[in-house]
């Protein structure tokens, strides 16, 4: 199954109707391996504090906007997303599935390099207990761990490609 959209504003505006499709393919058919990439939460903005769509002005550069609205975003996207795998643990066989949901960036809101490079991850094994876990990994690491379920010791765990300078570079969140 393949869904491509490169329009975060499309992409919210059928959030939820999208989650639907993926639970009703995931219930219907018995595939290894489901991908799903959403641009959401992602600029420009689209959910109200209501999280409804909404179509917001893409050249509103006010800095309290930016940050209200992309934690609005935020908010939302978790919400759409607790429904969904509420669905998923109605499935007989949702202890088998190994679920990872990953952001593919911070917030870049600031310049700061916590908002660049932290990104958000949740991870469902079946043996799993829920946890919090607030080590600084690489989302390289992370995904790399969670496919072949060892820890490789080389990944870089803690750097990040910096393109400008043409070259891996140490993040310093402190």
């Amino acid at each position: 199954m393949t869904n491509l959209s490169i329009s975060p504003r499309s992409d919210k505006a059928y959030f939820k109707k999208d989650l639907t499709n993926l639970f009703e393919v995931i219930k219907s058919e018995k595939y290894d391996l489901y991908f799903a990439h959403y641009l959401v939460p992602h600029k420009p903005f689209g959910f109200d504090d209501k999280c409804n769509y909404k179509l917001f002005s893409a050249m509103n550069t006010n800095p309290v906007f930016i940050k209200t609205q992309h934690n609005i975003e935020i908010y939302c996207t978790n919400l759409f997303l607790n429904d969904f795998l509420k669905k998923m643990k109605t499935l007989n066989h949702y202890k088998d599935f190994k679920i990872i949901i990953v952001s593919d960036h911070g917030s870049r809101n600031t310049s700061e390099p916590k908002d660049l490079f932290s990104v958000a991850t949740m991870i469902k094994n079946a043996s799993q207990k829920s946890i919090i876990n607030k080590e600084i990994n690489s989302v390289q690491s992370i995904v790399s761990e969670f496919f072949s379920e060892k820890k490789d010791n080389n990944i870089l765990t803690h750097k990040y490609y910096n393109p400008a300078k043409k070259k891996f570079e140490e993040i310093k969140f402190n």
